[in-house]
């Protein structure tokens, strides 16, 4: 049996009048990685929607890899990029769901994608996904099963979000504010060691290059990292493409561990991302990304990537693109020159480590008010 045989993909359209954020989805306020949706930031100045349903499925056809599928809890409207399925009478619309945010959907679906920088989905290939299927009391048993396992991950999510907010409250305290030289709180074994220097990362970097304008290959060796791959200072593994490079050209590329790396170009809300590389494995990125490598006697890399991932220096960054007319730039030399600010030596760096992820010990220890 194949996917358009037990589902329907609507094409029903609506006008957007009868829209609002909350009810209008595109592929930009799909999560990523299956995790549900955001509230659209805002509607199409004309045209119509694709009408869906409550417990419609809703598919990103644009970058498959990103896994951008959720189910619809509300009736609404969905953009052109986004593929809409409705379960028919002989599948259970959770079981189908299931079936469709599933890694496997994802590669089938890549497997057909036409493009390059921004591949899409075929859609008669889509439908003819096959997938099989029990009794529809067996249908709801698995649902039942796996739905109470994303109530368990909700919970959990729900924990990790307090302790992210604790941790973005915490390094609001732990770096100095703007026109500070100092933070509000610091370790006691610290309280006399003077004020932070301000550097620019310039002086603190050894060398910086371009990632590589390869085109990707199935049975390529070297995986490539990509803008989708960055995400809160951190890089999934996940998606990867490859390329074929000899061994000398891949040197030229080659990513170390504690390298910096900047998503120079991109949408405005996107451009400027930071991540760091601690992986072991042998990698390298797509050439919009711009690779930093800093002077680790200087500055610890762990520590420089939790300052540029504030929001106090994410607005910074953002602020050094220039918008184009579908994208902004950032210079990779401006970054360079133009980002500054201020750390204390690498003991104390490592030191504020600990307080950056206090999940991994059971009792991180607590700093004190500066003395000014």
């Amino acid at each position: 049996m194949n996917l358009v045989m037990v589902s329907i993909f609507v094409n029903e359209r609506m006008p957007l009048d009868q829209l609002s954020l909350t009810s209008y989805v595109s592929t930009e306020n799909i999560i990523s990685d299956y995790e549900g949706l955001v509230i659209s930031s805002k509607l199409p100045s004309s045209g119509t929607a694709i009408r869906f349903k409550t417990n419609d499925v809703l598919i990103s056809n644009i970058r498959p890899y990103l896994k951008k599928v959720c189910v619809a809890s509300k009736d609404g409207g969905a953009s052109n990029d986004v593929i809409v399925v409705r379960a028919k009478s002989k599948v259970n619309h959770q079981y189908l769901s299931f079936i469709l945010k599933n890694d496997s959907f994802i590669e089938y679906v890549m497997r057909g994608a036409k493009g390059v920088k921004m591949p899409r989905g075929d859609i008669s290939l889509i439908k003819k996904y096959p997938l099989a299927y029990p009794s529809l009391p067996e249908q709801q048993k698995i649902a039942d099963c796996l739905s109470s396992i994303d109530d368990r991950i909700t919970a959990e999510t729900q924990k990790l979000d307090t302790l992210k907010a604790h941790k973005k409250g915490l390094m609001q305290q732990l770096f100095p504010a703007e026109g500070e030289t100092l933070p509000k709180l610091r370790f006691p074994e610290f309280s006399d060691a003077g004020e932070w220097e301000e550097k620019r990362f310039r002086d603190m970097t050894i060398k910086s290059f371009y990632g590589t304008s390869s085109p990707a290959s199935d049975t390529g060796k070297y995986p490539v990292l990509r803008m989708g791959d960055m995400s809160n200072g951190k890089l999934s593994f996940s998606n990867l493409v490859y390329i074929d490079l000899i061994d000398s050209e891949f040197e030229k590329f080659r990513l170390e561990k504690g390298d910096i790396l900047l998503n120079r170009t991109n949408s405005y809300d996107l451009v400027g991302k930071i991540s760091i590389f601690e992986s072991e494995i042998e990698c390298l990125t797509a050439s919009y990304i711009v690779t930093y490598r800093l002077d680790k006697t200087k500055i610890n890399p762990t520590f420089c990537n939790n300052v540029l991932n504030t929001s106090l220096h994410q607005g910074k960054i953002r602020n050094l693109a220039t918008k184009a007319v579908s994208q902004a730039n950032i210079n990779p030399t401006t970054f360079k020159d133009s980002v500054t600010f201020f750390i204390p030596e690498i003991c104390e760096q490592k030191k504020l480590l600990i307080a950056f992820h206090p999940w991994t010990i059971s009792s991180p220890p607590k700093p004190r008010k500066s003395r000014r």
